[in-house]
């Protein structure tokens, strides 16, 4: 027997006189009157009396043209009002089981409704005075029109019914000995009334129904009659619970639950559910009676059917939570023992997540009374499960979920709430404590389990503190750590951390701000000292544990008050977090004393202070710590070296010296012995190496970079390349790891440690319309600050604002504000200086044509995103804000200067952040008003910003082959400085510069060793310039990545207020303008669709899955119409007419059907071979003006725009003006294929990615997509650096630049001349072109050659495209992107697949499986395909021959296979495909070999229009 089926013997079994109603004879019992099917069967002995039965009359009341009776509401629905356990929509019919009910339409119900008062009444009395009578046939007529009466009543109509006369009759009638159909339509009819009237359930318990349904359910003779009475009984049980479960009813539904369809059985667990709402304490007989039932029934398959089980458990121990010996009955009922099996093995499947939920909650209310259920936990290993499910769950993903209010539907604080229980907690209350000991008993008697349980929990735990999880989460995880700590043995200790950095752990959670963090952090440390001084003491030392409690002590001192942080804190109390609730007033906060009572529980008065002197005084004294078991030798070294490197890094003219020193640092840093992260830092190693590669300038105030510091360029350029030569060496001889790979791992440990970006989350945020007022009248949908607009003291010239409170739209610059504020601020004497009010104005707005297309496109989408009313983009043309204007306010907020590139709401954030830690912006933060204010500026304050990051230093001035300043990793250790708003005395400053700087050493590895070898050829130190033999072993990227503030940006995202980025936190913008390569690939796609379109449902290929007008991601549709046969033509009209708009664009084509994702896909295919066709003239190796018209550009390295010279305006045919209109109309395809989320079929070089993101390009560049000339002019470049110092006469003589050649042949013997390799019509120069190439001009030449390849040449097309990419969205939101991160953003990935790729990412379905022979033949074929033909079949089959990134699995929809019949000979079949739907329909070929056949035909000519199949 299937669980949760009928017995598919159970209508066998019977006689035929006792067939259910649902047999094949019958249709189902609330089908229609059984009267009715009764008479109709041919069967004889079906019932005796029905034979006997006449013919209802057709006349006797208007209600027999009716429709069939239906129940009122779903039969599987349970009363769920006011529990909070069961949701309300969940809908438990199941229309494609056997016996469902629907619920009537409601017109019919109105129509009876309709009837007067007097025709209802008259009709109900003629019902009752027929069952009175009691004759056969009437009272068959007379039930038979109750139940199709009652079915469309409500409570209003339904009051008509005479219920106290009526039901008595109708529990007579079902509990008689009567017919079977009169029995029937009794129940029936009882089910009708208490649906449609309630409260009449009262009356029809006072009767004595309950026996009646429970006695024909225990004593089943018709399956159709216990059916009705199943539905009864869950009618009645939802005002009447108690009584029903009184009579017994629970054992009487569940008495042959097995026989009844599933709907049914759904009606029946529902009827359970209900009658377990409020269990009294006497009816706990009769719940454990049936407990072990219903706990088998957690075994069933149907997903609806266990979550009303579980609901059911949940609500009876609910009921029992205050009796700990109720609670110990439950537990010996294998209660635990099916709810951990549930939630371990099917939960995730059968249950919601707030029923998974409270099933684990269920466990906790068990574990909290009952010490029965926490030895069946333990003995249960639940530890294996807790850990299975903690680490399933995405912690950040929940940050929604991190405050207090709404932890209850948090599975991480269910988890944690049960740990607690199983684990108690070392500070006691006095109400617990006798329960509290016996617990501790059982884990001190059987250690075995406390450390099973410890070796599952201990390390996840431990990972979701270092991840980054909210204060409440890392609160709760560091206490249960403390209290496995206290119950562990010495032993057992060792054993459990054996593989733990614990000492790590525990500083830095010391770093914390919040004292309950630290105080349990003191606790585990103290439990550490006392049970195992010997093992932890040197460790604690060298993790800089010790240091922190030092640290501590020193905070203390310096507060006014012992109490003073202490009070802050508590005033958000974490230390009842999570357990069992209890009445408040018996709860004090535990940070107010740590004395202990006489049984060592910890409590009274004292502060986290007074743990930390204990413990420096005990376990830490200046003895015990200045002992030979302190800090590393390793780390003493390091620190004598980097002070050696400081103490001579000024020293002129001692670079080599330097050299020596620097590398003897890193030897001792790579070193054979292991350091540790707070060795690593407290040795001083990373300001060590800033101030080196500073040139001795790091964070020096008085340092002013110019266009004269030529010489600080040099030393500093010079230290680059020496310390990137190091880095690229190996930590020891034969080892593959580099001491870049070391350093960055270091520092990414170190950052990790460091908690400097907090996560601001909101709470009580609701969707809503906010009245705005500044900077203008109107509403949003996200809240506004209350700001108190107040004149600096110091102010005179300015007047006091009057306007009172403001409230300020969150999303407003400073400048939006000062345009609001100055017209009523500014005095007469004010505007008369400056012109007029209009001029001030104008100041600060700029709507001129001049603004870019950026600006505008940023703005229109923020205000666009913000408002709500009628202003619509009007406002926005309106109040087009000039960032560059010189501003003339100045704003501050408690003193602090706020900075005019953020707004107003990032700088409340950012000040409140330095308060306190984990910040959550409830109420209380948007109902304060915040006081701000205002003085006049008397100069630009960003003027010496600006001036920093605008170094005037030209390439001529240097001897160098790049342009280094304008490097932006480089251009910060020209200024030394990091351009961050962090704090410069923060730890983390110092970690992001250097990691900032190692990022861009690797990332110009290949230039700055090359250029290291040159110089080595020039000085004479090497005989051959061999830099294009260069060969770096770079870091991959992904060691950059910091996967703790990666988590942090997702779950910053997260946040309502941040459908807005001007809603993220300071760092957030700053890290990912400065140094993208911290966050993940997919973080940074989440950040650039988040503050470019405003898209919180980032948008995919899925968008268009639907034929509905707008897409998944809520963006509506615009469909367009292309001609195949004109390409070019259409796609400019379209991107002329839909480039700028926000829609989700879709494709058809002319004279075809097809539409949606498909069509539209092929098209930006199409679009893109367009543009790589040969005589177009925009990329190198276009043969221009070849009779070769057909085809497409070869560029194996990527395409690269052609030079063209600014004197050359048409070549062989082609016209520049053409040329310009199609680098326009690429930059707008390839914009709005991003945007949409689509893919093209173009490669485009590394280099073209660079010039496109405004970096500046150089002679290396020229390798990536053109090696022979890159090369060529590498050693040009070396040759004319060696000419250049032979020249200077420090090395030979002058004659000696004679002897220079290039590979045997001397320069002038070359026979260049100065026009550009390759392109004669390109002239370098007007006044020497003719003239030849020789060593003296050599440098002039490959400056040339450069300039017209990687500048001059191409800047009108890159001009072209960026101005054609803007009108869709602004170029600069891609600088957070690598080149090959572009490329696999707009090209996808190449298609390549394995056979298991293969067959977990393809989905078959009508007709085959996975073991299908069609299907395993067309997987080997699939395999064996090569590329040209895998291309092929991906655009046949989802219409673009690449794959989106991440490969076959993010294929979406799934790549599905589905069999094709035909009546005609299948081998003759060819298969056909929805390319909407990436859906293959496959004919079953007779052979591998012809389905080879048919399917390469197929892709190859299949392909090139859409019609229906």
């Amino acid at each position: 027997m299937e669980r949760a089926r009928k017995r598919s013997d159970a209508s066998d079994s019977l006689p035929a006189d006792k067939r259910p109603c649902n047999s094949p004879e019958f249709r189902t019992a609330t089908s229609a009157p059984s009267l009715v099917y009764l008479q109709q069967t041919n069967n004889p002995s079906t019932s005796t009396s029905s034979m006997d039965m006449p013919t209802p009359p057709q006349n006797t009341t208007s209600t027999m043209d009716m429709p069939t009776p239906q129940l009122n509401t779903s039969t599987a629905t349970m009363d769920t009002s006011m529990d909070p356990v069961y949701s309300s929509d969940e809908s438990d019919s199941d229309n494609n089981s056997e016996g469902s009910h629907e619920s009537p339409p409601s017109s019919p119900r109105q129509a009876y409704n309709g009837r007067t008062d007097d025709s209802g009444h008259g009709n109900f009395k003629k019902i009752l005075e027929a069952l009175e009578k009691n004759e056969p046939a009437e009272v068959a007529v007379a039930l038979f029109q109750l139940c199709e009466a009652l079915s469309f009543c409500n409570e209003d109509s339904v009051g008509l019914v005479p219920v106290e006369k009526m039901v008595p009759l109708l529990v007579n009638i079902a509990g008689g000995e009567g017919q079977p159909d009169e029995m029937l339509l009794a129940v029936r009819a009882i089910t009708y009334l208490c649906d449609a009237m309630p409260r009449s359930a009262a009356s029809v318990v006072k009767h004595g129904a309950l026996p009646v349904l429970c006695g024909k359910l225990l004593s089943i003779e018709y399956l159709d009659m216990a059916e009705q009475c199943l539905q009864a009984l869950e009618k009645i049980s939802k005002k009447q619970p108690v009584p029903c479960l009184q009579a017994g009813s629970i054992n009487a539904v569940l008495a042959y639950l097995d026989f009844f369809s599933t709907s049914i059985q759904r009606t029946a667990v529902s009827a359970v559910a209900n009658m377990c709402k409020r269990v009294p304490p006497d009816c706990s007989p009769i719940i454990m009676e049936s407990l072990p039932q219903l706990c088998n029934l957690l075994q069933y398959s149907d997903s609806k059917f266990v979550e009303t089980v579980a609901i059911s458990l949940i609500r009876i121990v609910d009921s029992y939570s205050s009796s700990p010996q109720l609670l110990d009955e439950l537990c010996q009922c294998s209660l635990v023992e099916r709810t951990v099996h549930l939630i371990s093995v099917d939960g995730r499947t059968l249950l919601n997540n707030t029923t998974y939920m409270n099933m684990i909650g269920l466990l906790t209310k068990l574990a909290s009374g009952s010490l029965v259920a926490v030895k069946s936990l333990l003995e249960l290993n639940i530890g294996s499960t807790l850990k299975a499910i903690f680490m399933d769950f995405d912690l950040p993903q929940s940050a929604q979920y991190f405050h207090t209010d709404d932890l209850r539907f948090n599975q991480a604080y269910e988890v944690l709430k049960l740990v607690n229980q199983l684990i108690p907690p070392a500070v006691k209350d006095l109400a617990d404590m006798q329960f509290i000991l016996t617990k501790e008993k059982i884990l001190t008697d059987q250690p075995t389990l406390l450390c099973q349980f410890s070796k599952d929990i201990l390390p996840v735990f431990i990972k979701a503190v270092n991840s980054g999880s909210n204060l409440y989460v890392s609160y709760g995880c560091i206490s249960v750590v403390s209290n496995i700590f206290y119950f562990s043995t010495p032993e057992m200790l060792v054993e459990l951390l054996y593989d733990i950095n614990i000492s790590s752990f525990l500083a830095n959670l010391l770093a914390k701000k919040d004292h309950h963090v630290v105080f349990s952090a003191l606790r585990a440390v103290e439990i550490l000292m006392q049970k195992l001084p010997d093992v932890f003491l040197s460790s604690f030392i060298k993790e800089g544990v010790v240091y922190a409690i030092d640290a501590l002590l020193m905070q203390e001192a310096c507060q006014n008050s012992g109490n003073q942080a202490v009070d802050g804190s508590a005033s958000r109390c974490l230390c009842y977090t999570f357990d069992m609730p209890k009445p408040a007033q018996t709860r004090s906060c535990h940070l107010r004393g740590i004395n202990k009572d006489e049984n060592g529980s910890q409590s009274g008065n004292g502060t986290i202070f007074t743990l930390a002197r204990q413990l420096k005084g005990k376990y830490f004294t200046h003895e015990a710590v200045s002992a030979d078991i302190g800090l590393s030798e390793i780390s003493h070294k390091l620190k004598t070296c980097c002070q050696l490197l400081n103490d001579t890094i000024d020293i002129p003219s001692n670079e080599e010296y330097l050299s020596n020193v620097l590398d003897e640092v890193m030897r001792e840093l790579c070193g054979g012995e292991t350091m540790t992260t707070f060795e690593f830092v407290e040795s001083g190693i990373v300001k060590s190496l800033a101030n080196y590669l500073t040139n001795g300038k790091y964070l020096d105030k008085d340092m002013v970079y110019d266009s004269n510091s030529h010489d600080h360029y040099m030393s500093v350029l010079r230290r680059l390349k020496s310390f990137a030569r190091l880095c690229f060496n190996r930590v020891y001889k034969g080892s593959d790891e580099t001491v870049m790979i070391f350093l960055v791992r270091k520092l990414q440990s170190v950052l990790s440690s460091f908690d400097s970006f907090p996560v601001v989350l909101s709470h009580g945020y609701r969707h809503r319309s906010f009245r705005i007022e500044v900077p203008v009248r109107h509403t949003a949908t996200h809240p506004c600050v209350k700001i108190s607009f107040v004149r600096d003291n110091d102010e005179i010239e300015l007047s006091e604002f009057d306007g009172g409170v403001l409230y300020v739209e969150s999303t407003s610059s400073l400048a939006e504000i000062e345009r609001y504020l100055w017209p009523k601020i500014c005095k007469t004497h004010c505007v008369d200086g400056e012109g007029s009010k209009e001029a001030s104005t104008a100041a600060i707005l700029d709507v001129s044509s001049t603004c870019s297309s950026e600006e505008v496109t940023s703005h229109e989408r923020r205000e666009s995103t913000s408002s709500e009313d009628s202003y619509g983009e009007e406002q926005v043309e309106n109040t087009v804000i000039n960032e560059h204007a010189v501003p003339n306010l100045v704003f501050k907020l408690k003193g602090k200067e706020l900075s005019s590139s953020f707004t107003l709401y990032q700088s409340l954030l950012d000040d409140q952040t330095n308060l306190e830690p984990d910040v959550i912006n409830g109420p209380k933060f948007w109902n304060d008003v915040h006081t701000v204010t205002y003085k006049r500026a008397t100069n630009h304050p960003n003027g010496n910003i600006q001036q920093l990051e605008n170094p005037i230093l030209s390439s001529s001035s240097v001897n160098s082959t790049v342009q280094w300043h304008s490097v932006p990793f480089f251009s910060s250790l020209l200024k030394a400085n990091f351009p961050c708003n962090l704090s410069k005395s923060s730890p983390s400053f110092d970690i992001l510069f250097m990691l900032r700087t190692l990022e861009g050493i690797n990332r110009f590895s290949y230039s700055l060793l090359s250029e290291e070898k040159i110089d080595s050829f020039a000085e004479g130190r090497k005989n051959e310039p061999d830099s294009p033999k260069t060969s770096v072993s770079t870091v991959p990227q992904d060691e950059f990545i910091s996967h703790k503030l990666s988590e942090k940006l997702e779950q910053q995202m997260r946040d309502p207020l941040a459908s807005n980025p001007s809603g993220l936190p300071l760092w957030c913008k700053q890290l990912m303008e400065t140094s993208p390569f911290l966050f993940s690939f997919e973080a940074r796609k989440k950040y650039f669709r988040l503050t470019t379109f405003g898209h919180k449902i980032h948008t995919s290929s899925s968008d268009s899955d639907d034929s509905s007008p707008r897409s998944p991601s809520g963006r509506s549709r615009e469909k367009f119409k292309v001609d195949r046969q004109n390409l070019f033509e259409s796609a400019s009209q379209m991107m002329e007419s839909k480039a700028r708009n926000k829609a989700l664009l879709e494709v058809e084509y002319l004279e075809e059907v097809g539409t949606g994702l498909g069509p539209t896909i092929e098209f930006y295919t199409l679009i893109s071979h367009e543009f790589q066709k040969v005589g177009l003239g925009l990329w190198r190796g276009d043969l221009c003006g070849s009779n070769e018209n057909q085809g497409f550009v070869a560029a194996p390295l990527g395409l690269f725009p052609r030079p063209w010279s600014a004197a050359v305006e048409n070549l062989h045919g082609v016209n520049f003006q053409d040329v310009h209109k199609k680098f326009v109309l690429l930059g707008q395809v390839v914009a709005k294929a991003i945007k949409d989320g689509r893919i093209v079929d173009i490669t485009l070089s590394r280099a073209f990615y660079r010039a496109i993101l405004e970096q500046e390009l150089s002679i290396y560049d020229i390798l990536s997509f053109d090696p022979e000339l890159g090369r060529t002019l590498l050693e040009f470049e070396a040759l004319v650096k060696k000419s250049e110092i032979l020249r200077s006469g420090s090395v030979g003589n002058h004659a000696s630049t004679c002897n220079l050649d290039y590979r045997g042949t001397k320069i002038e013997d070359l026979g260049l001349d100065f026009c550009l390799p390759g392109y004669a019509e390109y002239l370098l120069s007007d006044k020497n072109h003719c003239e030849s190439v020789d060593i003296d001009n050599l440098k002039e030449y490959i400056n040339m050659v450069v300039e017209a390849t990687t500048r001059a040449g191409i800047c009108r097309q890159l001009e072209a495209f960026k101005s054609g990419f803007n009108q869709v969205f602004p170029l600069s939101a891609l600088k957070v992107f690598t080149e090959n991160e572009l490329d696999t953003m707009l090209c996808g990935e190449n298609v390549s697949w394995s056979f298991a790729e293969l067959v977990d990412n393809i989905k078959f379905d009508h007709g085959y499986t996975a073991n299908s022979s069609p299907v395993i033949n067309l997987l080997e074929i699939m395999q064996e395909l090569e590329s040209a033909q895998r291309r092929a079949f991906l655009q046949f089959v989802t219409g673009s021959p690449r794959l989106p990134p991440g490969g076959l699995a993010s294929l979406h929809p799934k790549l599905t296979v589905v069999r094709k019949h035909s009546n005609t000979d299948t081998d003759m079949e060819l298969p056909s495909v929805m390319t909407c739907a990436n859906y293959l329909k496959l004919p079953p070929y007779s052979t591998k070999e012809k389905m080879r056949e048919r399917l390469l035909y197929a892709i190859t000519e299949g392909q090139g229009s859409f019609h229906l199949s």
